[in-house]
């Protein structure tokens, strides 16, 4: 047996050898540098000792579905799966036995962005809370792995079971809302909605001054605006967060353009990150596309070139809506439009709720 003329070296791959590792996954790990990281991902997510012919046949799935997975989701690394990656595959083979296989990779590809962003979020929280400190504390490798592993293994586990019950409980409030049962009941491929838009105004010449630091509290300040708007007005659904900008749907155009009115008040409390991020909007109605969780389509597109033509603090509107928001808002027409890829519009500016009553309660 050849003796390692680096002492260091062969006492780190003996430390994480006794600490479950093979041999030669600890020699990677040391020599790679990637010691720390290498043992937090085999002491939460367990020894990778399975091939990918062994971890399709527990799952109950062919191997080249496996490989396939792999590449949309990223379960392994091509070579060796732990137990929870095989227990990972077992769900999906068990969603394809009532689910067309493409319907379950596009779902995995849908999901995959939005879980690493949830994720980030949680990794980000305990940045701030517990590793920075564990990182001051400790210097060595391994030691600052193993206590990095106290830290965040109860966190995965707690984390991740509240992402599944949070998912259950927005599935079952989405099976009754409004929206998705016009969906459901309706055999068109388009439903008629309305879309709105609002957009954190001078956001990009904001970030060339303003530190990360406050980028991270208007942003945060902004999507707990937008959060609380829908919870207070919920014939309104928060699509999705693009950056400073926020998409809403709802079927009630009424409903919506309270909650866009809402949103582009000012704000008054001097000390609040958007008190100098004003916020602007549009609206728009009409077929829309609903897949993978969106909306695409005509209502989709106008909604946001309206937004990009409003003032600070104003919402427009598409001229086919005055009928519908006349009597709920004062409107004043602007001048005639050409919106790029939709013609000649001309909207409307929502200058006053007139039954504010609806929106303060």
């Amino acid at each position: 047996m050849a003796v390692d003329s680096d002492p260091g070296r062969a006492h780190a791959i003996r430390r994480l050898f006794r600490l479950g590792m093979g041999i030669e996954e600890a020699t990677a790990a040391v020599d790679g540098d990637r010691i720390t990281l290498s043992l937090v991902d085999h002491l939460l997510g367990g020894p990778r000792v399975h091939t990918r012919d062994e971890a399709a046949a527990r799952a109950g799935l062919d191997p080249e579905v496996a490989a396939v997975l792999e590449r949309v989701s990223g379960v392994a690394d091509g070579t060796r799966y732990s137990e929870a990656e095989i227990r990972h595959l077992s769900l999906i083979g068990r969603l394809l036995q009532f689910v067309p296989d493409e319907m379950v990779l596009d779902q995995i590809r849908g999901d995959v962005p939005v879980l690493r962003t949830m994720a980030l979020r949680t990794l980000d929280t305990a940045e701030e809370v517990f590793l920075r400190a564990a990182r001051e504390e400790v210097d060595d490798p391994i030691d600052l792995a193993i206590r990095l592993v106290e830290v965040a293994g109860p966190l995965l586990e707690v984390s991740a079971e509240l992402v599944g019950q949070s998912y259950r409980r927005v599935i079952l409030h989405l099976l009754t809302s409004d929206l998705i049962v016009q969906a459901l009941r309706d055999d068109a491929e388009t439903i008629p909605v309305a879309v709105g838009f609002v957009d954190v105004v001078g956001y990009t010449s904001l970030a060339a001054r303003v530190d990360p630091t406050g980028l991270d509290d208007l942003l945060s300040a902004f999507e707990h605006l937008c959060q609380a708007t829908v919870e207070g007005i919920p014939e309104v659904q928060l699509v999705k967060f693009l950056g400073d900008a926020a998409m809403f749907v709802s079927l009630d155009p009424v409903a919506l353009g309270r909650a866009l009115y809402v949103l582009t008040t000012p704000i008054e409390d001097e000390d609040a990150p958007l008190a100098y991020a004003p916020i602007k909007g549009g609206m728009a109605s009409g077929e829309a596309l609903f897949r993978g969780g969106d909306y695409y389509g005509a209502p989709v597109n106008e909604a946001a070139r309206l937004t990009d033509l409003a003032r600070r603090n104003s919402v427009l509107a598409s001229d086919e809506l005055h009928d519908v928001l006349d009597g709920h808002f004062k409107l004043r027409r602007i001048r005639p439009v050409r919106l790029h890829g939709i013609g000649l519009r001309r909207p409307y500016a929502l200058r006053e709720v007139l039954d504010a009553e609806a929106v303060e309660g």
